[in-house]
């Protein structure tokens, strides 16, 4: 709570003439975890989220919160109003050494000032109450700051305010809540109030008091993986003694990654654990080394993964399902929550609840490209239409895979996957595919549907070689011909009758308006029947476009073995142009016509300049001639209004919803040469393909068997070209279907916008299929909807925007780059562990000790040990960081997160690393890369 917002809670709290409060008069000054006043802003973010976990009844230390209007009470005289105010005044927040010495008298103001008796009195008496509860005469207690503006989402304050631990007896307990208090005027929380914009005299602090537990191991747990943004595992950093050795990193700990379904141990890793902080007889803590044994050893076994694991699921379902970072202790195999708050400074977008929940992928060894995706799901993909579209290809895939004979460990793969909004395609489906269904001269042609197109380079040779059988080969062939939707001939008669030509797929034909009539599940139901035909459809096209792939494989093979002529690009040509008209040169010829139209029309080139997309449609309704246009236009987007886009999704507008798409088109078209006509084009194109057939022709006729091999080069010819023109048909076709899958999904997202459910316009496109419907029959829950359709936008639009362009290949859940081979010989190559995404190239900066901060210059990279809270400042100018322990959950890893900067953890950094020299961190990869020389040698050179 900010204190001037302490009336409105009926604190009684008046305020002073320069912002500070005057004394309050009827808040509590001390809550109890168990207290349900306890949920309110006067405890903090800290307060409220141990108050909430306690009284759900998880394992919390007995605790209470001194509230904020004990540090209002502090604040109350005129003096240390007066005093604090003198300091603030002309603060220079770009000069550190003022800004450390204005804040020091600050602290030492407050640490000095006598804490005003009636507060000192209820803070002893629940200490005493504590003593009760923890059956000892003076228990230990951990003294911790709790931020009223902590654990926002667009400002952290966690880790900015001090914490003590093992404080025993009252008066160092007093002590400690000064101090506590003192540390919001610390340099690092001066100016990262200032940096995020919020009021210093406006913002309190709150002091949990809790007893503390004397822990065996103790650390941090994510309950979703802040590197990968994987919202399926659990990331638990872990380490002997008490966990603030590993909060504030001047430990490497252990790290394991649990599965968040099953709590199986998916990765794990030792960490050096160099030293410990232990409890110090009489109160507070010390630092040891840890012995080399312990060092040696897990400090958590299988089965305290296991509950530590329950615990973190346990946590997040009471917390709304959002992610959580929680602290927590082992002592005597009894796991302690000490705090939870929410994860910040990343971006959990849930991408795994979009996936087909059948199946998994292999996380070990599954590498991911993205050149599938592009050749017909270009660009940003809503999470709406991947589980409609790659859902049905998924399973289009493996029925395919199946029905060709293959076995079931290369068929039931996850085929598809989904990152940032970018659709990924499994190597392996393209191996199996490679291996079994396709001879050897075929694997590695540039015509081939397939092969070594979607694998990484490394495999290619592997594809093209691999063992092959004729015999099985030939087996398969004759065995898909006994299935009419399966044989190349029975395939093709049977797709072009059912699909291409069906009228329920007309957008003419489709009654938006009568959606509007329909009860929620009547809508359902209809959708989904509909996405029910495309799943059949898409289980026969596959084996229609595998038909296409071997035509022209068995082309490319002939022209290759029979061709004699001097055409290299004989192929090429052949397979250019059209043996007939397609929808889509239909649509070209009729937009370039409209821009001629334009183009010779002074009348409407006057209205197009002057107007803008939908408001040149308008205007045209004003004249006899732009009416006359109009009329026109419209019956051409009646015809074809699913068009308009190139891209599939069904996010992307259509020229049935906008004319603004054609503004465009024709935009773009009036800067063509006016005699670079889509007509004079096409015909100049089949000329030469003409010419091509004549010339491939006439050479294969000169040779042995010459009338034989030229009839079998036209009947794959004929094939090939008549099958390259229904395939314009065919994605035509399809586009009708999404356009009224868009029109169904649209009308949802209307009336969810309608009842408030919803708030934006575009929302619904960002929850997958079954979200959206358990949203749309009121039992979803929203906070976790809305938190999914916040990261996933953010993703989508960063991709869309160029702000983001999503890497060639992944390798569980990180860009990978296949062409490279890691094996440690290159010296100025560091790999080390990720701890923030992102890339920087800079000067490094290596800051041995926090005294040296001032060396730092902005834009630097600062390489260090590791950071607590009083390196914050540096956050604020540095463009990225290395540090040499700390894990990824540690005071470093975290802000670096918040602040959006690479970070990444190298052994023995400082010494590796020159002062001053180029440095590459690349965070989504964990490696630090090392110019040859510095800037300063290449400059004297």
């Amino acid at each position: 709570m900010r204190i001037n917002e302490a009336q409105q809670q009926g604190a009684g709290v008046e305020s002073g003439g320069n912002g500070y409060a005057h004394a309050p008069q009827r808040a509590p000054v001390v809550l109890g975890f168990d207290d349900p006043a306890s949920h309110g802003a006067l405890v903090g973010g800290k307060g409220r989220n141990l108050a909430l976990m306690s009284q759900a009844g998880f394992r919390v230390p007995p605790g209470v919160t001194i509230t904020t209007q004990a540090y209002a009470h502090m604040l109350a005289s005129a003096t240390v109003r007066e005093r604090i105010g003198a300091f603030v005044q002309g603060m220079r927040y770009d000069d550190t050494d003022d800004l450390a010495k204005r804040t020091a008298g600050i602290r030492e103001l407050i640490e000095a000032t006598p804490m005003p008796e009636q507060v000192a009195s209820e803070i002893l008496a629940a200490y005493a109450r504590l003593a009760e509860l923890a059956g000892g005469a003076q228990p230990y207690v951990a003294v911790r700051s709790s931020g009223t503006a902590e654990d926002l989402a667009e400002a952290s304050f966690a880790g900015l305010h001090d914490t003590y631990l093992d404080i025993r007896g009252g008066e160092a307990l007093l002590e400690a809540v000064r101090r506590c208090w003192a540390s919001m005027w610390t340099a690092r929380a001066v100016a990262y109030r200032h940096t995020n914009g919020f009021d210093h005299f406006a913002e309190a602090l709150a002091v949990v008091v809790q007893v503390m537990v004397e822990a065996d191991a103790a650390g941090v747990m994510f309950t979703a993986n802040p590197l990968s943004e994987r919202t399926d595992e659990i990331l638990i950093n872990s380490s002997w003694g008490l966990g603030e050795a590993v909060v504030s990193g001047i430990v490497t700990p252990d790290e394991f990654l649990l599965r968040k379904r099953n709590l199986c141990v998916k990765a794990q890793t030792l960490g050096a654990k160099q030293s410990l902080i232990r409890r110090k007889a009489g109160g507070g803590t010390l630092h040891e080394e840890t012995a080399q044994a312990r060092r040696d050893q897990f400090s958590l076994d299988v089965e305290q993964l296991g509950l530590l694991g329950d615990l973190g699921r346990r946590v997040e379902a009471h917390s709304q399902g959002l992610p959580q970072d929680i602290e927590w202790a082992l002592a005597g195999n009894v796991i302690y929550l000490l705090q939870s708050r929410p994860v910040t400074g990343v971006n959990f977008a849930w991408e795994e609840d979009i996936e087909l929940p059948e199946k998994e992928e292999d996380e070990d060894g599954t590498i991911w490209e993205k050149s599938w995706a592009e050749e017909g799901l270009t660009g940003a993909n809503c999470p709406l239409f991947y589980t409609t579209r790659a859902w049905a290809y998924d399973r289009a895939y493996t029925n395919q895979l199946k029905v060709y004979g293959l076995k079931e460990g290369d068929f039931n793969l996850k085929h598809f996957k989904y990152y940032r909004s970018a659709i990924y395609y499994n190597t392996a489906t393209e191996k199996a595919f490679a291996r079994h269904t396709m001879i050897p001269h075929a694997r590695n042609s540039p015509f081939c549907w397939g092969g070594t197109r979607f694998i990484e380079p490394q495999a290619h040779d592997e594809i093209v070689n691999a063992p092959f059988s004729w015999t099985q080969y030939l087996k398969m062939v004759a065995r898909l011909q006994l299935h009419p939707m399966t044989a190349y001939i029975g395939c093709r008669a049977h797709v072009m009758k059912t699909w291409f030509q069906r009228e329920k797929w007309n957008p003419k034909a489709f009654d938006r308006h009568a959606l509007r009539n329909l009860d929620d599940e009547t809508l359902k139901r209809t959708i989904l029947q509909w996405l029910y035909d495309e799943q059949l459809y898409d289980d026969e096209i596959t084996v229609w476009f595998y038909n296409l792939r071997d035509a022209i494989n068995m082309l490319a093979w002939l022209v290759a073995k029979w061709y004699r002529g001097d055409n290299p690009t004989a192929m090429v040509d052949l397979i250019s142009g059209a043996a007939g008209e397609t929808p889509t040169s239909r649509e070209n010829k009729a937009l370039w016509e409209f821009t001629q139209r334009i183009r010779n029309s002074p009348a409407l080139k006057a209205c197009f300049d002057e107007y803008q997309e939908e408001a040149f449609f308008a205007k045209l309704a004003q004249s006899d001639e732009g009416r006359a246009f109009l009329s026109d236009y419209e019956a051409f987007a009646a015809e074809h209004p699913h068009r308009g886009h190139s891209d599939r999704d069904i996010y992307w507008v259509r020229r049935g919803e906008s004319p603004a798409v054609d503004y465009r088109a024709i935009q773009a078209l009036m800067t063509a040469d006016p005699e670079d006509s889509p007509h004079k084009r096409e015909k100049e194109t089949n000329a030469r393909r003409a010419a091509v057939i004549e010339d491939v022709t006439r050479s294969i006729a000169q040779q042995a068997l010459g009338p034989i091999k030229v009839q079998a080069f036209k009947v794959v010819l004929e094939y090939v070209s008549t099958f390259l023109v229904e395939r314009d048909l065919e994605r035509y076709s399809y586009d009708k279907h999404t356009y009224i899958q868009k029109l169904m999904f649209l009308e949802v997202g209307r009336r969810l916008k309608e009842r408030g459910i919803l708030t934006g316009e575009r929302d619904f496109y960002f929850l997958g299929k079954e979200e959206l419907f358990a949203v749309l029959e009121g039992h979803a829950n929203m906070t976790l909807a809305r938190a999914k359709i916040a990261g996933r936008m953010k993703n989508f639009d960063a991709y869309h925007h160029k702000e983001w362009s999503p890497p060639p290949y992944l390798v569980k859940g990180n860009a990978h780059d296949p062409s490279r081979l890691d094996d440690g010989s290159d010296p100025n190559r560091l790999r080390g562990i990720q701890q923030s995404r992102g890339v920087v190239t800079g000067r490094a900066r290596v800051v041995k000790t926090l005294d040296k901060i001032g060396t730092i210059q902005n834009g630097e990279i600062l390489v260090c040990n590791a950071t607590d809270p009083g390196w914050t400042p540096a956050f604020l100018i540095i463009s990225g960081i290395v540090t040499e322990t700390g894990g990824v959950l540690s005071h470093a890893a975290c802000l670096s997160r918040e602040y959006g900067l690479p970070a990444v953890q190298i052994p023995n950094a400082i010494q590796r690393i020159q002062d001053g020299a180029t440095i590459t961190v690349n965070g989504d990869t964990g490696e630090v890369i090392l110019a040859a020389e510095t800037p300063e040698a290449a400059e004297a050179a």
